[in-house]
C-alpha cells in the first residue's frame, strides 16, 4: 500500500537521491519493502529515515523470524544496535524519540509513509500542528504522502495545508487509503471531489485535533483548487 503508491520506484530511477520518511517504524514492514526495492533497482541512493518512539514491535518481531521472514537480513538488527546502516543503495537511519522533535532537523522528504497508530494511541501525530508541518515539508519538493487513514478530519487537514488529496488503494480489510501530494505533483489521480466535499460539509468530524481558527480552516478546504475542476470521486 505504501511503497507502490508512493512512486518510489520511478524516483529511484530518475534521481540521484530519494529521501523517505518512514513515520511509525513498527515492525519495519514498510521500511524493508522500501529497502528491498532500492536494492533491486540499484540506481538512485535511498535515504530512509524511520521515526519511532517505541522499538518494542521490531524487537519482538526479530525474536520470531519464522513469523516475520521479511526481517531475515542483517539491516534491521544493525539499525537497532547502531541506529543506522549503510549500503551502496540505502542509508537507513533510526530517528528515535518524539516525532516533532526528530522531524524538525530532518532532511526534506520526497516521500512520507505516514503510519503511526490511531488517534487514540498517537493523538499528537494526527493533530493540526503536525499535519501543518507535514504539509510544509511536502510542498517544498512537491512530495507524496501515503497513509492508511481515510479520516475525514485528516483528509481535510491535508487539504487545508494546500496539498492535493486523492483516494488510494486499500490493503487487507481497508478498502481505501489516502494519498496527498504537493500542488505541483499531478502524477496522482482519483482526487477527492464534489461528493467528498459535500459529505465533509455535514460531517461531525470536520477538523483535526487542535484546530483553533475553524473559519479559516473551513475556507481553505472549501476554496481548494482541486474542487474547482472535474472530479474523479
Amino acid at each position: 500500500m505504501y511503497v507502490a503508491q508512493s512512486g518510489l520506484a520511478d524516483l529511484l530511477k530518475t534521481r540521484s537521491q530519494v529521501t523517505v520518511w518512514d513515520v511509525g517504524l513498527g515492525a519495519a514492514a514498510n521500511a524493508m519493502a522500501a529497502l528491498n526495492l532500492a536494492n533491486e533497482i540499484s540506481k538512485g541512493q535511498l535515504l530512509l529515515l524511520s521515526f519511532e518512539r517505541d522499538l518494542g514491535s521490531l524487537q519482538l518481531a526479530l525474536q520470531h523470524p519464522n513469523l516475520f521472514p521479511y526481517l531475515d537480513r542483517h539491516e534491521p538488527r544493525k539499525l537497532l544496535e547502531h541506529g543506522r546502516t549503510h549500503s551502496t543503495s540505502v542509508s537507513w537511519c533510526l530517528m528515535y524519540g518524539d516525532f516533532a522533535e526528530q522531524a524538525d532537523g530532518a532532511p526534506t522528504p520526497d516521500i512520507i509513509f505516514f503510519d503511526p497508530f490511531s488517534l487514540r494511541t498517537d493523538g499528537p501525530m494526527w493533530s493540526w500542528p503536525c499535519i501543518q508541518m507535514l504539509g510544509r515539508r511536502l510542498k517544498a519538493r512537491d512530495g507524496v504522502l501515503v497513509t492508511y487513514s481515510v479520516s475525514t478530519a485528516v483528509r481535510a487537514g491535508l487539504l487545508a495545508t494546500g496539498l492535493w488529496v486523492a483516494k488510494g488503494e486499500g490493503s487487507g480489510r481497508r478498502r481505501e487509503s489516502t494519498i496527498a501530494v504537493g500542488p505541483g505533483n499531478q502524477a496522482v489521480r482519483n482526487w477527492l471531489g464534489t461528493e467528498w466535499i459535500a459529505k465533509w460539509r455535514v460531517s461531525s468530524a470536520q477538523f483535526p485535533f487542535m484546530v483553533t481558527h475553524q473559519d479559516n480552516f473551513s475556507r481553505c478546504v472549501r476554496e481548494h483548487p482541486q474542487f474547482n475542476g472535474p472530479s474523479d470521486a
